[in-house]
């Protein structure tokens, strides 16, 4: 059969444009070559962190510092994850109906980044090849089971919605039934993996009730401001046809939920800070980020990704797009910034309060790199391969 650019193939009901992505153009395969090239790199890089090799002695990670940036690029694409569905449950639950030609974007966000999410747990495991102990003899008594089921159930989720979408069938109780059911584990989701570290007691700044809060406001913050630079890019690369006012939109939500992400921060300084309410080793863990050597990372958070992108959503600059997608841009980064803060406010100081130090070393970045290429090459993919568009 010769292949052309109208030529597809039907799996499960789902049309895959299989012509569309061979007849691509130069450039969607410079992007491709140099995505597997990134994946190959970041694959050799980690080969070298297996027993039989290097071994983890190649990360900063330590006895104290026990989780570095594999576990801040798990937690924070968890919370990217946020966005895609809260967008889709908006338009069935409130009728929202502006945000419906990117519902399909949003769900794929939603499953690639709980994809990726998942993918950098394995080198972070320094016996990945042991991972099926863990499917085998679960441990009840650990979050960290019930992480993994929520998280496996949110994907499967995603992929049921994407192909209710793709196949027609999302409609009317469907699609309420649907959404229903993904809200509540989106949410699941974001709690508890705030758990994982809300409920050690031995690192005193994660042991607060607030932790859960917390990491929803900013996973709805920074999966929002993804979903915003996702559309720029269809509308400008791929040809979708977005108007300026879906743009507005999304910044006017975006705006009210980076102030709810500061506030929450606020909170977490005034606990810590407040003379009659201090307590020592709040403030020693604090002061890495205030006034020690992780000090820009909490200057970038509150910032760069909460006080500038405030000042462009809440006045008329949020009326030109392109200032939206800088705000959003910063959020993103700043959200980035802070699951490295979340990491030093417990790990800084072990619970006999020895100090400990880390910065990624360039083994974890280009690793980290390599899965970051594989969530992007899945992302092009289904561009390419999917009627993605809604039209109207």
């Amino acid at each position: 059969m010769a292949l052309g650019p109208e030529t597809t193939i039907r799996v499960l009901g789902v049309e895959l444009h299989v012509g569309r992505l061979l007849k691509g153009s130069r450039s969607l395969w410079f992007w491709l070559a140099g995505l597997f090239v990134l994946w190959i790199t970041g694959s050799w890089a980690w080969m070298h962190q297996w027993p039989n090799a290097d071994g983890m002695a190649v990360t900063r990670m330590r006895d104290v510092f026990t989780w570095g940036l594999y576990i801040q690029n798990f937690i924070f694409f968890v919370g990217l994850s946020a966005g895609g569905l809260i967008i889709y449950s908006s338009i069935v639950l409130f009728g929202a109906e502006q945000f419906r030609p990117i519902e399909r974007l949003a769900v794929l966000q939603a499953g690639f980044c709980v994809f990726v999410a998942m993918l950098f747990v394995l080198p972070d495991l320094g016996n990945p090849q042991r991972v099926h102990w863990f499917l085998r003899t679960p441990n009840f008594a650990s979050i960290f089971v019930f992480d993994f089921i929520v998280l496996s159930t949110y994907l499967g989720l995603c992929g049921v919605d994407l192909w209710a979408m793709l196949t027609g069938r999302a409609k009317g109780r469907t699609e309420l039934v649907l959404t229903l059911i993904s809200l509540p584990t989106a949410i699941g989701v974001h709690s508890i993996t705030a758990w994982v570290l809300g409920l050690v007691r031995g690192r005193e700044l994660w042991h607060s009730a607030l932790m859960a809060p917390l990491f929803i406001s900013s996973a709805i913050a920074s999966g929002l401001a993804l979903l915003i630079l996702l559309a720029a890019i269809m509308r400008s690369a791929v040809g979708w046809k977005l108007e300026d006012k879906l743009f507005r939109s999304l910044a006017r939500l975006l705006a009210v939920v980076v102030m709810v992400d500061l506030f929450f921060m606020g909170c977490e300084l005034l606990i810590t800070y407040w003379p009659a309410s201090s307590s020592p080793g709040h403030a020693m863990r604090m002061n890495l980020l205030t006034e020690g050597p992780y000090g820009p990372l909490l200057g970038a958070e509150l910032v760069l990704g909460g006080i500038v992108p405030a000042a462009i959503l809440f006045t008329r600059l949020r009326e030109k797009v392109p200032l939206v997608l800088v705000a959003s841009g910063l959020v993103v980064g700043g959200i980035f910034a802070k699951r490295a803060v979340l990491l030093v406010m417990g790990l800084g100081f072990s619970p006999l309060g020895v100090r400990a130090d880390y910065w990624p070393t360039l083994a974890e970045v280009v690793v980290s790199a390599g899965v970051w290429s594989i969530g992007a090459l899945v992302v092009t993919l289904a561009v390419a391969l999917l009627d993605l568009e809604v039209k109207h």
